[in-house]
């Protein structure tokens, strides 16, 4: 197959359009739970994790002290206001709305992971209820996709720093956040049940936090410290923090926490054959988070637990929150969203301020945060670049990220018609989601791509069946043998890949190559493969 010719090449830069097609609510509700052409795979994985859940997947924790709830009171509208005050000070051109065909493209990505079927994106752009996005993000909010997605990501986030050898099998840990999302479970639950379970409890799958790191109070005091406060302490196990005001013997006080011996200790630098106990104390709190010496492992852990997770701690509210936004913005008020704390400065303070204090108070409900924010106007913008000749202005506009390598796998599956498993294991594709992994706390703008993944994505064997014409199990080899009129088949095509109608000059150049290539196979083939290679397909606009 020829792979580049004619003008197909560059339809892998500005892939942008509007569709001007047609829905109702019902039907979008119906092709929601309506099985894709994986149904049976993802219906065998289904029933695998379901047995591993009830054997792994413990009820959800309570609070060991009472906590007041005070329901939020803040609207997205209220969120946008405050945001927008920090930009009419810069000055700033704030990004329009993006268009419907854009957004059911991107808040499917970023609730489910998963692309919208070209019968969802039909129906939302006609639809013409005023509250028809508001509907949406509830109805996809409610379905069995976003836990899983959201799993997958809190899967990453502490898979990728795990330091043991002997971590065991993630699967139960994804599996465990899913349970726990789709319950709604508060976050300080989730975080608390993390914190206190023992790497050596197998029964409970939460100890794969632990297992993580061997069950090593260093490690696991690094990562509490990283991944529930946003603050790097980990840097002040063997000295001083070099650039924040944390010392090393606030670092192993907090590790004293994870020892599950009766007493902790730390070498003495002036004597390393010598050690120093060392009694739990929490580096962000005062005297009352101070434990005696010789109190047992889940007493520790216990106390970890509460200090981390209490409303008096603000950094565990921010850290979440800031992740959220980042996820969903593209940009965050820290960054990276791992590296925060009393020596950073945030962007738009008051607004993370406000959120972080109305949802810790609110009771760390999960769903409420990302409804809040999924409706606010600063989501909902169009994508477009915050650089001018001034400099950078955050959150002027919504801002394009890199799929993860997960996403990546899925959209290939759904784009390509694949009957496959789970997308860590099974198909065709399972080798893109090492090749495509990356840190989760990375930042956005430091995940580029790499030679490699474009050869995968251009050359690999298992690629080119996939978009062959003739595969009839596929998308391409179905859609040809079923429509004989290529326009037909071309606006088909697009919305199965990029969720999008092609635009006029796209419409152009395809119909010249279909003419000048001379076999209608193989010019489907080659535009098909040229939009799963375009940087529109990888990334969430």
């Amino acid at each position: 197959m020829v792979r580049v010719s004619g003008g197909v090449m560059w339809l892998r830069l500005g892939l942008t359009g509007l569709v001007t097609l047609a829905c109702t609510a019902a039907l979008l509700a119906a092709d929601l739970g309506k099985p894709g052409p994986q149904a049976k795979g993802i219906a065998k994985a289904k029933m695998v994790m379901k047995k591993a859940e009830r054997a792994q997947v413990q009820p959800p924790l309570t609070p060991s002290v009472s906590r007041s709830v005070t329901p939020p009171t803040i609207t997205p509208a209220e969120v946008d206001n405050l945001l927008e005050q920090t930009l009419r000070a810069e000055r700033a051109e704030i990004a329009p709305p993006t268009t419907d065909v854009e957004f059911v493209r991107r808040v499917f990505l970023d609730v489910t992971g998963a692309l919208p079927s070209p019968k969802t994106v039909v129906s939302f752009i006609r639809d013409r209820d005023r509250e028809k996005r508001a509907k949406l993000i509830d109805l996809l909010l409610e379905s069995p996709s976003y836990p899983r997605n959201w799993a997958r990501y809190w899967r990453d986030v502490i898979e990728f720093r795990a330091t043991s050898e002997n971590a065991g099998n993630f699967n139960d840990l994804e599996n465990w956040f899913a349970t726990r999302f789709e319950q709604n479970t508060a976050w300080d639950l989730m975080a608390r049940e993390l914190i206190i379970t023992s790497g050596r409890d197998g029964q409970n799958a939460a100890s794969g936090f632990a297992r993580a790191h061997d069950n090593q109070p260093v490690e696991i005091a690094g990562e509490v410290s990283r991944v529930f406060l946003g603050i790097q302490i980990q840097c002040a196990q063997c000295h001083d923090h070099p650039n924040d005001s944390w010392t090393r013997q606030q670092f192993h006080e907090f590790a004293s926490y994870f020892s599950e011996r009766g007493r902790y200790s730390m070498p003495d630098k002036a004597d390393p054959t010598r050690q120093i106990s060392v009694a739990p104390k929490f580096f962000l709190s005062g005297q009352d988070s101070i434990l005696p010496m010789d109190v047992p492992p889940k007493v520790r852990r216990d106390k970890a637990a509460d200090v981390v997770t209490s409303t008096a701690d603000p950094w565990f509210a921010k850290a979440f929150v800031n992740r959220v936004w980042v996820l969903l913005m593209g940009e965050g008020f820290y960054s990276p969203v791992d590296d925060m704390g009393p020596g950073r400065t945030a962007k738009a303070p008051q607004v993370i301020e406000t959120l972080a204090s109305q949802w810790a108070n609110g009771g760390y409900d999960v769903k409420w945060l990302f409804r809040t924010l999924l409706n606010t106007r600063a989501y909902q913008r169009e994508i477009r670049s915050t650089y001018s000749a001034s400099g950078r202005t955050t959150f002027a506009s919504n801002t394009s990220s890199r799929l993860r390598a997960d996403q990546i796998v899925g959209a290939l599956n759904q784009a390509l018609g694949v009957s496959a498993g789970p997308v860590r294991d099974g198909g065709p594709f399972g080798p893109l989601t090492k090749l495509f992994n990356v840190d989760p706390s990375t930042p956005n703008d430091d995940v580029l791509g790499t030679i490699p993944q474009a050869l995968f994505m251009m050359n690999s064997g298992e690629i080119n069946h996939a978009i062959s014409a003739g595969n009839k199990s596929g998308t391409l080899g179905r859609l040809l043998e079923s429509t004989y009129d290529n326009r037909a088949a071309l606006d088909l095509l697009y919305l199965h890949v990029l969720a999008r109608t092609p635009t006029r000059a796209e419409v152009r150049a395809c119909a010249h190559h279909l003419e000048t290539t001379g076999s209608r196979d193989e010019a489907f083939e080659d535009i098909l493969w040229s939009l799963i290679n375009s940087t529109e397909f990888l990334s969430r606009r």
